[in-house]
């Protein structure tokens, strides 16, 4: 049942993550590359998986384990389970504080994946451009290069666990022989017998058995967090441009366009836009002409309200963008751009991916 529920969750982000990306907005995905994303919902879910199914159910069992084994150890002889509860908080304050660096090193470590997935998204995706300038050697250089240092990174992370582990078996072993030693004068004082102190001893080994992999699991908990704060970093993220609260749907529009005094920036530092007016009729055709950077893709991403203006308004059919539902909207605007971009699939799918609805005729046509 818990691993269910587990892989159950996890699916369940995944859907998540991928529908709020698709409902995040254009300039979400300017600013970040693609690699990242793809990053994220495929390394770093998996690292959270790990923790929800095979540490949870672990970290459950141990715990019944060491409840269960402390009771008895409890009947047996309270002045003995006390002496060790008293030695279980050093070993729990170890646990945490090696499960803190573990969470940073951790968080490195996915970063520095993504960092590489990054780069071969990149390259795969521009091969053309890489070959046309006989780059392959550079890329590769720097695919290595990304990779050598998410090994650095998870070197880090085996490092610190290397120490952790032996620790943590130590301090637990120490605790035994103490309890051997004031077992021993337990039994020497006539307050416990022999047969008691071996019984006592296996309990104890099964407490610091638990114990052990309790510490272990946390610092396993610790990585996953490292994962899941990269994942709600983008589970947090606010689509740029929402439907307003009371936004009506575009009825098949006429056609007119109108930009009034319109200001646009893409950050703070560089207007690109300022004071455009243009009134476009119904049925006019109209071309900007001008050199790279000029600002005309930019006039045309505010017509499907892909960007919202700094001021000034966009108006289709005299009706602000803003006040109109994004799907309404766009689904009046046909873009033809520069590069041909093709799904996976056939060429039939990728002419119905425009009217998902459409007949066989017309897709032929």
């Amino acid at each position: 049942m818990l691993f269910r529920s587990g892989e159950r969750i996890v699916v369940d982000l995944r859907l998540a993550l991928y529908a709020h990306l698709q409902n995040l907005s254009l300039g979400f995905f300017v600013e970040r590359r693609v690699g990242e994303l793809v990053s994220r919902m495929a390394s770093d879910v998996t690292v959270m998986r790990t923790a929800l199914t095979n540490n949870l159910s672990s970290f459950l069992q141990q715990i019944l384990i060491m409840v269960g084994a402390i009771a008895v150890m409890v009947v047996l002889n309270w002045r003995l389970t006390l002496f060790i509860l008293l030695i279980t908080p050093l070993i729990v304050l170890f646990g945490f504080v090696f499960g803190f660096y573990l969470q940073r090193i951790s968080t490195r470590v996915q970063d520095q994946l993504a960092l590489a997935s990054v780069v071969s998204e990149e390259v795969l995706q521009n091969i053309r451009e890489v070959k046309s300038f006989v780059r392959e050697e550079y890329e590769i250089q720097r695919y290595n290069n990304a990779i050598n240092a998410a090994f650095q990174a998870a070197l880090s992370l085996l490092r610190v666990r290397a120490i952790f582990g032996p620790t943590v078996a130590f301090l637990g072993f120490g605790g035994l022989s103490l309890i051997l030693w004031f077992g021993g004068r337990e039994v020497l004082e006539g307050r416990l017998s022999g047969g008691e102190l071996i019984a006592f001893l296996i309990y104890g080994l099964t407490v610091a058995g638990s114990l052990a992999s309790l510490v272990g699991l946390y610092s396993g908990f610790q990585e996953a967090i490292g994962a899941t704060k990269r994942v709600f970093q983008i589970l947090d993220t606010k689509p740029q441009i929402e439907d307003a609260p009371q936004a009506q749907v575009l009825g098949r529009a006429r056609g007119s366009i109108r930009f009034h005094d319109v200001h646009f920036a893409y950050d703070d530092r560089q207007p690109v836009l300022q004071g455009i007016d243009l009134r476009i009729a119904a049925g006019e055709i109209v071309a900007l002409v001008g050199p790279s950077g000029a600002g005309k893709s930019t006039i045309f991403n505010l017509i499907p309200r892909f960007y919202d203006t700094k001021s000034g308004k966009v108006e289709i059919d005299d009706i602000d963008v803003r006040n109109l539902t994004q799907a309404s909207l766009r689904q009046q605007i046909a873009i033809v751009p520069q590069e041909t971009m093709l799904f996976g699939g056939t060429i039939f799918e990728n002419i119905l991916y425009g009217q998902l609805n459409a007949s066989h005729d017309e897709i032929v046509a």
